[in-house]
C-alpha cells in the first residue's frame, strides 16, 4: 500500500498514522489509514465489506462492526458523517466507496519532514514583508484546484471518468417503457410502451413541459428506433408476428420509418422503407444522407451489416464477418464512422470501427473484467463525441473505449439495466430497468389428474425466485434469488429461507443442480463450475474451456452442461464430477436446455423452443408430430423416461419418449412459465407474476 497520497486538499501520511489539513494533523489507528488507503487504490469503485476485511484484518476475528467504526473514524477526520456522505459512501449490503479526487505521492517521508523543516525555519529568520503560511496555503490549495479543473477539461472525453450522482425516474406508469432515446436537440424523450402482448407503441416526452404525445396509429413489434441527423425521422426494424420465429408461419422483417414531426399533432403510420423478408433483421440505424444501416441474417446463419440507398432502393453488404459472429453495431454522426462487436470461436469479444466504406480503422480485443462472463452481450451505443460506446454487462454501465478497455459508470447502485443511451451533450443516460416479480411454486403430483391445478407458492418476495430443485434425499429446496441484491443460491426448509452463497459479483445466471447425493450444488459463477456444500463453503471444477450451462447431475456422477464451439451452444458431459473431470462432447449443437433419460436419451432444447430428442450415441429420433410448437418456454423437465413441459396455453404436458405418446395433463395459472424439478411427490414451477420495465435518468445537479 502507498504511504503518501492526497485526497482532495487533504494529504494522508500512513508513516506518521496522520491526516493533514490546513496546518492541522489528526492522528487515526493504522487499520483505519489502511481501510482509507484500499478505498483510494479503489476509488470511485465499490470496495466489499469482506475484501476490506481481508486485507485489514487477515487471519483475525474481529466483531462485525470493527470496520463500521474505523469508517466512522474516518469521517469525522473529514469533515463527513453517515448523512451528508460526502467523503466515503455507504453501499447497503455491499461495501464502500470513496467518492474524491485522489493523488498519490512520490517523495519519501523523511524527505517531505526535512522540507517542512526548511520552510519554518526560512519562515522565522526572514524579516521581510510575506504573506502568511496559512494564505499560502490556500493559495496553493486554489492553484491546485484549478490545475485540475483545466487538466479535467484537456483530458480527453474517453479518458475522463463517469460518474453520477443522480436518478431519477422518467415514466411511473403501470404499463412497461423501454428502449428509450434523446432527440438531437435533447428536448424530447422517445421509447416503447406496451399496449398488449408483445406489441407496443412509440410515444414521445416533452421534457420541458412533461407532456406526452402517443406517435403511431398501429401497435406493432418494434426494434430499437435511431433519429436522423435533423430529428425529422425515427426509422426501426419491426416483425410481424409475435412468438418464436421458428414457430410461426410467414414470420418476418421490415424497416420502417416514422415522420416525427407530423406525429407530435397526431399519430402517424409508419413508411415502409425495406419490405418483410424473412431473413431476420435488426438494429436499424439512420447513416450520412438519408441511408440505413442494419443487420441481417445470412443463409449460413450470421449476421452482415448491410446499408439501404433510398435513392437507388437498394440495399448492399458493407461488412460481413468472415469467421466471427457479428451481434452489435451502432454509427457516430461525428465520427462518419462505425462501432461493430463480434464475437470469436473461442468466447473472445472484438471491438472494430469502420469507415463509410467498410474498410477496418481498429480491430481491439475487449479486456473483460475477472468476473464478468464472456458469454455476455456487448450491446454498444456511441458517445455524442464518437470518442467510446457505452455498453451495460450484467453488473451495470460501462464506457467501452477503442482501446478494448472496460470503465465502470458509477450509477448509484441502480441495478437490472438494460438500453442505455446518452442525451446530445454526453451529460445524462437514459437507461430500461427492469424489475420482475418471479416466483417458485410446488405441485403434488396427486393432483395432475384434476382439470386445473393451484400450485402452491413458496419462499415468496417481490423480487425474483427462479428454478428451484428439490435436494436428493433430503428435505431442502435450492434456489436462486437476488431478493440479497445480487443473484445467490437459497435453501428453503420448512416454511423458512436462508442464503447459502455469497458470491462477491453474484451469479450470471440462475442455473443450479444437486449433487446426486444431496450434499453439494453447481452453479456456473465466472465461467467455471462452483461446488456449494451445504455449510456455504466453495471449490471450482476449473475446465480447459468456459462454461455457459448447467443442465443436470445425475446418479452416475456426471454433469451435463453447454459450452459454446464456434458461436454455437454444444453439449458436454463431465463424468466423475465429484472427483477426477473427463469432458466428452456431444454431437450436439445449438441447444439452450438438456436432460437425460433414465435409459440414456439426450431430450434438448434451442433458442427457438424446438424440442428434439437423441440417443446416446448422438442419432436424432423421431417424434410424435404433436409436440411441435409444444414449448412457451425453452426449459424442460425429465422424470424417468417422460419429459414435461408447458405451452402457450399454460397447459402442462407428458411426453413417454419410449412410447411416442403425448398426453396433456391439466391447466395450469397463466403465470406459470416452466418446470424446473420433477420427483416422484412433487413438481416444482417458477412463475412470472409482473415484469415491469420503466425508464430512469442518471444526471448531475447543474448547481
Amino acid at each position: 500500500m502507498a504511504m503518501q497520497y492526497w485526497i482532495n486538499n487533504y494529504f494522508i501520511d500512513r508513516s506518521r498514522n496522520q491526516i493533514n489539513h490546513q496546518a492541522q494533523s489528526i492522528t487515526l489507528p493504522a487499520k483505519a489509514l489502511s481501510v482509507l488507503t484500499i478505498l483510494a487504490e479503489n476509488a470511485p469503485n465499490v470496495v466489499s465489506h469482506d475484501e476490506i476485511m481481508d486485507k485489514v484484518w487477515p487471519n483475525a476475528v474481529v466483531s462485525p462492526n470493527t470496520l463500521q467504526r474505523n469508517i466512522a473514524q474516518l469521517r469525522k477526520a473529514f469533515g463527513d458523517d453517515s448523512k451528508q456522505q460526502a467523503f466515503i459512501k455507504t453501499h447497503a449490503k455491499q461495501g464502500y466507496s470513496l467518492c474524491a479526487n485522489v493523488r498519490w505521492q512520490n517523495i519519501d517521508s523523511s524527505q517531505l519532514l526535512n522540507d517542512e523543516q526548511a520552510a519554518i525555519q526560512t519562515e522565522q529568520i526572514d524579516t521581510q514583508p510575506k504573506v502568511s503560511s496559512r494564505n499560502l496555503y490556500a493559495l496553493a490549495t486554489l492553484t491546485a484546484v484549478l490545475l485540475s479543473l483545466v487538466c479535467f477539461w484537456l483530458w480527453p472525453v474517453n479518458q475522463q471518468p463517469l460518474s453520477f450522482k443522480n436518478v431519477k425516474p422518467l415514466t411511473a406508469t403501470d404499463e412497461r417503457e423501454f428502449t428509450a432515446s434523446y432527440s438531437p436537440d435533447g428536448r424530447f424523450l422517445v421509447f416503447s410502451r406496451v399496449t398488449q402482448g408483445c406489441k407496443s407503441h412509440l410515444w414521445a416526452k416533452d421534457l420541458t413541459t412533461k407532456q406526452e404525445h402517443q406517435l403511431t396509429v398501429t401497435p406493432g413489434i418494434f426494434g430499437s428506433h435511431s433519429w436522423s441527423q435533423d430529428g425529422n425521422q425515427l426509422v426501426m426494424a419491426e416483425r410481424n408476428e409475435c412468438g418464436s420465429p421458428d414457430l410461426v408461419d410467414n414470420m418476418c422483417w421490415s424497416i420502417k420509418s416514422l415522420d416525427f414531426a407530423n406525429a407530435l399533432t397526431q399519430p402517424q403510420a409508419t413508411t415502409m422503407r425495406l419490405n418483410c423478408h424473412v431473413s431476420r433483421t435488426a438494429v436499424a440505424r439512420w447513416l450520412w444522407q438519408g441511408h440505413i444501416g442494419f443487420l441481417q441474417q445470412s443463409e449460413l446463419g450470421h449476421h452482415v451489416l448491410k446499408v439501404y440507398n433510398p435513392r437507388e432502393d437498394n440495399s448492399t453488404p458493407l461488412y460481413t464477418p468472415s469467421d466471427t459472429l457479428l451481434y452489435s453495431y451502432d454509427y457516430s454522426f461525428a465520427k462518419n464512422q462505425f462501432a461493430i462487436v463480434e464475437r470469436t470461436a473461442s468466447n473472445q469479444h472484438i471491438l472494430k470501427r469502420l469507415n463509410q466504406s467498410g474498410a477496418m480503422l481498429s480491430s481491439v480485443p475487449i479486456t473483460l473484467h475477472a468476473h464478468h462472463s464472456s458469454y455476455e452481450y456487448i450491446n454498444i451505443n456511441y458517445h455524442p463525441s464518437g470518442e467510446y460506446v457505452l455498453t451495460i454487462l450484467d453488473d451495470g454501465l460501462y464506457k467501452l473505449q477503442f482501446d478494448g478497455q472496460l470503465q465502470k459508470i458509477n450509477t448509484l447502485d441502480q441495478k437490472f439495466l438494460l438500453d442505455a443511451r446518452f442525451n446530445p451533450t454526453g451529460d445524462k443516460i437514459v437507461a430500461t430497468q427492469a424489475n420482475s416479480d418471479i416466483d417458485v411454486s410446488i405441485v403434488a403430483k396427486t393432483e395432475l389428474s384434476q382439470d386445473t391445478v393451484q400450485p402452491r407458492i413458496f419462499a415468496r418476495s417481490n423480487v425474483s425466485e427462479q428454478n428451484a430443485k428439490k435436494q436428493p434425499n433430503g428435505p431442502l429446496i435450492a434456489y436462486v434469488s437476488v431478493r440479497s441484491g445480487k443473484r445467490q443460491v437459497w435453501l428453503y426448509n420448512n416454511g423458512k429461507s436462508t442464503q447459502l452463497s455469497h458470491f462477491e459479483f453474484g451469479l450470471a445466471s440462475d442455473h443450479l443442480v444437486w449433487s446426486p447425493s444431496g450434499k453439494a450444488i453447481a452453479v456456473v459463477y465466472q465461467d467455471k463450475i462452483a461446488l456449494i456444500d451445504l455449510t456455504g463453503n466453495m471449490s471450482q471444477l476449473d475446465l480447459a474451456m468456459p462454461v455457459q450451462s448447467l443442465f443436470q447431475w445425475t446418479a452416475n456422477d456426471t454433469l451435463l452442461i453447454a459450452a459454446s464451439d464456434d458461436s454455437s451452444h454444444s453439449l458436454y458431459s463431465i463424468q466423475n464430477a465429484s472427483h477426477t473431470q473427463h469432458l466428452t462432447q456431444h454431437p450436439i449443437h445449438n441447444i439452450e436446455w438438456a436432460q437425460v433419460t433414465k435409459h440414456g436419451h439426450i431430450v434438448v432444447t434451442n433458442a427457438q423452443k424446438k424440442l428434439s430428442i437423441y440417443s446416446h450415441e448422438g442419432k436424432q429420433l423421431k417424434l410424435n408430430p404433436a409436440l411441435d410448437k409444444q414449448l412457451v418456454h425453452w426449459r424442460i423437465a425429465v422424470f424417468n423416461n417422460n419429459v414435461y413441459g408447458i405451452n402457450h396455453q399454460r397447459e402442462l404436458w407428458r411426453y413417454d419418449v419410449a412410447s411416442h405418446s403425448f398426453q396433456m395433463l391439466t391447466q395450469l395459472p397463466e403465470t406459470a412459465l416452466y418446470i424446473s424439478n420433477i420427483t416422484d411427490e412433487e413438481l416444482l414451477l417458477t412463475h412470472v407474476i409482473d415484469a415491469k420495465k420503466e425508464l430512469i435518468e442518471f444526471y448531475n445537479p447543474t448547481h
